[in-house]
């Protein structure tokens, strides 16, 4: 199963219908900053070189956390911007841009593990380039 990384804005909706997922069975997800922080583009941009670049072990070196199966996670969201590389990437494939995040756009975790949202189950890993910030009551 190829890996993906996900560059994107990105929060946890305390509000939204699915508020958690269980990582299913065959999947990782690699986490690039502690639950409720903010990832900095500068780093980001480091971690989404070394994928570019194929170097998926040099862009694990950088991680806070990988989720392994079974466990409960927030059901965080990505939202597309035009402020940087925005998108849904292949690691090791061609073409490396898989989809494309434009400004307003939205995908969940569940949607990408899933196959919500028009993504099929074929993921192995998803690097998770996007804050981790939890949504603020109003």
């Amino acid at each position: 199963m190829p890996s993906w990384a996900v560059s994107a804005h990105g929060s946890h909706q305390r509000s939204a219908s699915r508020n958690y997922l269980v990582v299913p069975t065959g999947v990782e997800i690699v986490f690039y900053t502690p639950e409720d922080q903010v990832l900095y583009s500068d780093r980001a941009w480091m971690i989404l070189a070394a994928l570019r670049s194929n170097n998926e072990e040099l862009a694990m070196q950088q991680a806070h956390k990988v989720r392994m199966p079974y466990e409960r996670i927030p059901n965080y969201t990505a939202y597309g911007t035009n402020d940087f590389a925005c998108g849904i990437y292949v690691i090791g494939g061609a073409p490396f841009q898989k989809e494309q995040l434009n400004d307003g756009d939205e995908v969940t975790l569940y949607d990408l593990v899933y196959g919500g949202a028009g993504f099929g189950k074929h993921v192995g890993r998803i690097h998770w380039l996007a804050c981790t910030e939890f949504d603020r009551p109003g």
